[in-house]
C-alpha cells in the first residue's frame, strides 16, 4: 500500500525498495533522436545498467497504459525509460490503478 511519504515523493532508486522488478519503457531506446546526445547516451547507459544487475521486462506495446506480461503483484515496480512525464508515469500510473506498487526509476528515466 502506498504511503503518503511515498505519494509525495516522485522518484526512487533501486537501493530505497526491497527487491523491486524494473519495467523498462522504450526499452530498446527507439527514440526520436533529436535529443540531447550527452543526456540520451546517459539514459541508455543507465537502462544497461538495470537490464543487466536487475530483473526487468520491456514494454514497448501501445498504449502505454497497457501492463506487460510477468510483472510480478509481490514486488515493488520501479518503471523507467522514455518519456518520464508521458510513457513513463502512464505506466506507473496504470499499475498503481490495478493495485502494483509501482514507482518512478531515478535511473535510466529520461
Amino acid at each position: 500500500m502506498l504511503t503518503k511519504e511515498i505519494e509525495l515523493k516522485r522518484y526512487y532508486t533501486a537501493d530505497e525498495l526491497d527487491n523491486p522488478f524494473f519495467v523498462v519503457v522504450h526499452a530498446e531506446g527507439n527514440v526520436p533522436t533529436n535529443l540531447n546526445p550527452q543526456l540520451y547516451d546517459r539514459v541508455m547507459n543507465e537502462i544497461a545498467a538495470i537490464k543487466q544487475g536487475q530483473d526487468w521486462t520491456p514494454m514497448n506495446d501501445w498504449p502505454p497504459s497497457k501492463i506487460p506480461e510477468g510483472v510480478p503483484r509481490d514486488r515493488p515496480i520501479l518503471v523507467c525509460g522514455f518519456y518520464d512525464y508521458v510513457c513513463v508515469q502512464e505506466q506507473r500510473d496504470s499499475l498503481r490503478s490495478v493495485g502494483y506498487e509501482a514507482y518512478i526509476s531515478r535511473q535510466g528515466t529520461f
